[in-house]
């Protein structure tokens, strides 16, 4: 039961036309690495074009961890499992800092990508052919999957985060301008090579309070503050008589980030016909994550920074779950879709298909544009996902 792909980009490509503009992503000149494909050969031989956009429906959408799908080289397997449960938006983990599953000519490539080949090239062929959207996820600010030898020399060149106590933590620094480039390098790279139909961002924030206080966020802060020189650094900024500016000041370099990649969405579908949509992985408890994460995702969906936001709702309990939309509701409006994580196989938290059908349930109630479920795993693949149908068009006109 193969259905139309993409009519969220539509409905996304109408919310930016009435919140802030057509959203699309810049064109980067690379070249592949000899012996392997060329970007005009992946393009033509390997991925078709963007389907044209059918009516609005709702999101029903499932995180992919590994990049690889359920079945490592196998992507069309895992495509026509999730379009025979209901779903239409697959969105894969491909990069991050310090790796990616397809031939980047900026970020390392990684192991999955030597074992498996290209996963994006993968992913986009068999979710066309299923009738799946796809969302690239991306890492912003953790190092996943770096070696060792490419964290030590982040940190010699001091471009990772250092906690208040001198901890190196694994993470780029925000405020690092090298970083920066890097992140918007790269989704420029992705943007320009395939057809994808979202970007999504995940990590987007800081590990928490302890970070960053390195030696160059302190001088660049130092340089940005009207009150200049911090007295006792990292003390008065971590907790003392300038913490609170020192918490705008994170706040305003991860948003930083948040609007360079907008700005590359837009530029990408220039003259395209259609928009990338722009999502994110966020934290359900707002506005508490603004300060602990510098996450302040509530002010990127009132600027339309974001077209879909997709906080991580993790929780067994119904209630608590519901609790959590409900809040998200009112703080999204019609601002951006609302798509509300569920976390069948999270850490810490085990769904049956019963409770994740609930969760389903509830969102659908409290009139969300859809529902993002975590996460395709071969065991989810195995033991909830025949258990599933995710598609309900009846209750989803209901709900709307």
């Amino acid at each position: 039961m193969n259905r139309p792909a993409t009519s969220l980009r539509m409905m996304a490509v109408a919310w930016c036309a009435l919140a802030i503009g057509v959203a699309v992503a810049v064109p980067l000149g690379s070249t592949s690495a000899a012996g392997e494909p060329s970007r005009s050969l992946l393009q033509a031989d390997v991925l078709p074009q963007k389907p044209k956009t059918p009516s609005p429906e709702a999101w029903r959408a499932i995180w992919n961890h590994s990049g690889t799908g359920a079945y490592p080289g196998n992507w069309d397997r895992s495509a026509r499992l999730l379009d025979e449960r209901g779903f239409n938006v697959v969105l894969p983990n491909m990069l991050s800092p310090t790796t990616a599953h397809y031939p980047s000519d900026v970020l390392p490539r990684s192991q999955t990508f030597r074992r498996h080949g290209d996963q994006v090239a993968g992913c986009l062929k068999a979710a066309r052919r299923h009738g799946l959207q796809v969302h690239v996820w991306m890492v912003c600010y953790k190092c996943l999957g770096a070696t060792r030898d490419r964290l030590d020399e982040l940190e010699r060149d001091g471009r990772l985060q250092v906690s208040a106590q001198g901890e190196v933590l694994d993470w780029l620094c925000p405020s690092s301008p090298e970083n920066l480039r890097l992140l918007v390098a790269a989704v420029e790279e992705l943007l320009d090579r395939y057809a994808v139909d979202g970007l999504h961002l995940d990590y987007i924030r800081y590990p928490g309070r302890k970070g960053c206080y390195c030696d160059g966020c302190r001088r660049r802060f130092q340089a940005q503050s009207p009150q200049g020189r911090v007295r006792r650094w990292p003390t008065d900024c971590f907790n003392g008589e300038r913490s609170k500016e020192y918490a705008d000041w994170r706040r305003q370099r991860v948003t930083g980030l948040v609007e360079r990649i907008r700005n590359a969405c837009r530029r990408h579908g220039a003259g395209q016909g259609g928009a990338v949509v722009l999502s994110a992985a966020v934290f359900g408890y707002y506005p508490d994550c603004r300060n602990s994460f510098a996450q302040d995702w509530g002010h990127w969906v009132q600027r339309g920074l974001l077209d879909v936001v997709c906080p991580m709702n993790y929780t067994e309990r119904l209630d608590e779950f519901t609790l959590l939309v409900r809040r998200q509701v009112k703080t999204v409006g019609r601002r951006a879709r609302l798509c509300p994580g569920i976390g069948a196989a999270a850490a810490g938290v085990s769904l049956s298909a019963k409770q994740v059908e609930e969760q389903i349930d509830a969102a659908r109630q409290l009139h969300t544009d859809g529902f993002t479920v975590f996460d395709l795993t071969p065991a989810t693949a195995e033991r909830l996902l025949p258990k599933l149908q995710v598609a309900n068009e009846a209750r989803e006109d209901e709900a709307r």
